[in-house]
């Protein structure tokens, strides 16, 4: 399991961070956090202006375009 840690320095666990800069289009999983709070700060761009995950550093993907329950996470899918 990884950690996405947010512009804040907030982390969360996740399994699935995958970003694809031609689109520009993120999408990640947190695991264990309700959707709610989820929702909460990844639709907050003061929270996802950066973004860390492993050796991977993004900037500027501020828009939440969805976000639902998959299994045992919550899918997000972020836009520059």
């Amino acid at each position: 399991m990884n950690k996405i840690i947010t512009a804040s320095g907030d982390t969360y666990d996740t399994d699935y961070f995958v970003v694809m800069p031609n689109l520009p289009i993120c999408y990640l999983r947190v695991l264990n956090l309700p959707l709610d709070r989820v929702r909460e700060v990844f639709s907050n761009p003061k929270e996802t202006s950066c973004l860390i995950c492993g050796d991977k550093k993004i900037f500027g993907y501020i828009k939440l375009k969805d976000i639902f329950q998959e299994g045992d996470g919550v899918k997000v899918m972020l836009k520059k």
